[in-house]
């Protein structure tokens, strides 16, 4: 009898080398596809290309035959023998049943992945075609250059790997359950491992007339599984014996659905021998020894799970766009390979807080998850490409040379980073890569940059070093001067003419204070807008089409006037504290308009330093994976402040203490939780302190500040 925690790992050696061979594989293809011009190819002819390539795939497999050999006699020999073990013990016998077992059972799963072999060729032969006809499609229909559609081609292999088909109708031929390589190899494992298992257990059950079983359980198992783990039954029918009943196993472990019965798909219980009378080793309702319930603890396993597909997924786009940066060493195919890392890291993060999240919750000694690193690997990684990086954008343009030269000629930092940011775009090169251009590449773009500046220059040369500088606010007399200050002042372009002078005057103010402390956000934003709505303002970050797979975003503020004129009292109202969510929304301390500006301006400033990592600005023109990237990357960046400013307040991060020490409304997201706490102006306000301190500590390290 084989424990859970052994049946849960039985596949993984012999994954482990399919996955070096996936990553093989997939190498090859990358290759094919960049060196092959595969763009330049009718669909019938890289239909044919894909076919040549079945040869070199085999080898690849053959190449590692000999490690899926070892590694499947290593593991079934491990695994059997510890089930013959558990067995003898119970049985009270020194019979050894697990030799021939091993033997048949290594055989077995061995013709197993021998059609998983075949499976695994036409999955990879697959993925190449689908790959790149997508990529011929797009440049035929004229939605991306070559270069740009190979890239992405790329990019789509090795994200989405090979998968092959564990299932399929008999009737109709048509595959019903496709997996990755690493999870249909782990499967089989598994699966033959626990019936071997069983079928020897069995056998011994029969042949010395045992007719009781005991069946496994664990915390974590499914609602199906749990009906009928960790009991004893009869192999009899139903059976009492001196007052104890044993209900029929056949009709309550091994009937159902292939997934609700023991030994079925993905199943990680098993049975053995049981004695009447004798000691207990499993109970029907196991608890978890971290303390949290079963259902918890499943549904952190399933997130673990799904950020290890997600690694496994980055480090396979690692590996391609390295392959195509050694084969065009671009300045655009290294700030893939740099962007495609940045991925990897975000996701390893979250694996690493996912884990941390999870055992603060457990009993102190305990855990409920630990790191897999086997389970994360997609390939031996090689080693990067050796890149030596100069100076970032910001430590450029602030260094002591170039402050020289633009004060000498009466130029505004602003305006010489737009220009170079002009020039990165041009080379498709985004701003947050400038550092890995080598010397000749950037003094190149600063060159055209300051071209391009003395060529709008005035001959009286008026742009000195502080005339974007923001003049001191003062409230406007007339609409039109309030109109004035806020575009020529405040950076927005388009500001609503259905503002009263009254109203014009209180958001400049507000932004006024805010852009002072933040002179990094003059002009990030756009548009002031009006219009009714259920919240008193938003902030927008919406997503503009501007061509066939192309994207940019618009910034823009949004006030409802009504809750504007009448902000004091919205305040009164809303900023209470409230015994739980669903009542009064609850803000923190506001007294006016300022805070409900402040409370948006924080989104605002979130957003900023999220495109900022990812290395693009409102209006640049994006491609529909830059789009779902940004949109994934959304609340990182208030989740790192929160969580930081929860701990250093010594108070535990949850939606509870939110709505204690920052307020209700606080609770819906990290987001609001951010805006909630910069917006505060109780000065009292420890949490919300500690917020503000990690905010100003993390604008720092992006050099905005």
């Amino acid at each position: 009898m084989l424990s859970p925690a052994q049946l849960g790992e039985a596949g993984d050696a012999v994954a482990a080398v399919y996955t070096q061979i996936e990553a093989e594989m997939l190498d090859h293809l990358v290759e094919t596809m960049v060196s092959g011009n595969v763009t330049s190819k009718t669909v019938g002819e890289i239909a044919l290309l894909a076919q040549t390539k079945e040869a070199e795939l085999r080898r690849i497999i053959a190449e590692h035959q000999g490690e899926i050999s070892d590694s499947v006699l290593d593991t079934v020999e491990r695994f059997l023998e510890a089930a013959d073990a558990d067995d003898r013990e119970r049985m009270l016998t020194d019979e050894h049943k697990a030799p021939a077992q091993i033997v048949a059972t290594a055989a077995s799963l061995s013709g197993v992945l021998a059609r998983n072999n075949l499976a695994m060729v036409q999955g990879a032969k697959r993925a190449f075609l689908a790959a790149s006809v997508e990529a011929v499609t797009k440049v035929n229909a004229g939605f991306a250059t070559a270069d740009k559609a190979v890239h992405a081609a790329v990019r789509n292999l090795v994200r989405n790997g090979i998968d092959v088909v564990s299932y399929q109708d008999a009737n109709t031929g048509k595959a019903t359950v496709r997996n990755k390589v690493d999870v249909a190899v782990r499967r089989h494992v598994r699966t033959q491992i626990s019936q071997a298992a069983n079928d020897m257990a069995m056998e011994r059950l029969e042949r010395l007339d045992v007719k009781l079983v005991e069946v496994s359980s664990h915390a974590d198992a499914r609602p199906s599984h749990a009906e009928w783990q960790g009991r004893c039954y009869s192999l009899n029918g139903e059976v009492t014996i001196e007052g104890v009943t044993y209900p029929d196993f056949y009709l309550h472990c091994m009937s159902g659905a292939l997934g609700d019965i023991l030994g079925g798909v993905n199943c990680r219980h098993s049975f053995g021998p049981y004695r009447h009378g004798a000691p207990r080793r499993y109970e029907p309702d196991p608890k978890h020894p971290s303390g949290l319930p079963g259902e918890e603890v499943y549904e952190y396993e399933q997130q673990q799970r799904l950020l290890e597909r997600r690694i496994r997924e980055a480090k396979r786009e690692v590996r391609g766009m390295q392959l195509l940066y050694e084969n065009d060493r671009t300045p655009y195919n290294l700030s893939q390979v740099m962007v495609s890392k940045e991925r990897l890291k975000r996701r390893q993060e979250t694996m690493r807080d996912l884990i941390r999240d999870a055992n603060a919750k457990a009993k102190p000694g305990t855990h409920v998850l630990t790191r897999k690193p086997n389970r994360e690997w997609a390939g031996d990684m090689p080693k990067g490409v050796t890149i030596r990086k100069q100076k970032d954008l910001d430590s450029y343009l602030g260094s002591a040379a170039v402050v020289a030269k633009r004060e000498a000629k009466g130029v505004s930092r602003s305006a010489l980073e737009k220009a170079v940011r002009r020039e990165l775009s041009g080379m498709d090169v985004k701003a947050v890569h400038f550092d890995l251009l080598s010397v000749r590449e950037r003094d190149g773009i600063m060159s055209r940059a300051w071209a391009a500046i003395d060529s709008r220059l005035p001959s009286t040369k008026k742009a000195s070093a502080g005339m974007h500088a923001i003049k001191q606010y003062m409230a406007c007399k007339t609409k039109k001067d309030a109109l004035k200050f806020a575009r020529d002042e405040l950076g927005f372009e388009a500001v609503s003419e259905a503002l009263t002078l009254s109203e014009l005057n209180e958001v400049n103010a507000a932004f006024y204070e805010l852009m002072q402390r933040n002179p990094f956000m003059k002009g990030y934003v756009r548009d002031i807008k009006t219009g009714k709505m259920g919240a008193c303002a938003h902030f927008a970050v919406r997503r503009i089409e501007i061509g066939p797979g192309k994207f940019s975003f618009k910034t823009e503020f949004k006030f409802d006037r009504n809750s504007l004129t009448n902000a004091v009292n919205e305040c009164n109202t809303n900023c209470k504290p409230s015994p739980q969510l669903g009542g009064n929304v609850g803000w923190t301390l506001k007294h006016d308009a300022s805070g409900i500006v402040a409370h948006e301006f924080a989104h605002a400033i979130e957003y900023k330093v999220t495109m900022k990592r990812l290395g693009f600005d409102p209006g640049d023109e994006l491609d529909i994976l830059q789009v779902a990237e940004f949109y994934n990357a959304r609340g990182s960046v208030s989740k790192e402040i929160i969580k930081k400013a929860f701990e250093r307040a010594g108070i535990e991060y949850n939606d509870a203490n939110v709505m204690k020490h920052v307020s209700v409304y606080g609770a819906k997201n990290t987001r609001e939780t951010l805006a909630e706490a910069l917006s505060c102006e109780d000065g009292s306000n420890i949490v919300c302190n500690e917020i503000k301190r990690a905010t100003q500590e993390l604008l720092r390290s992006e050099g905005l500040i």
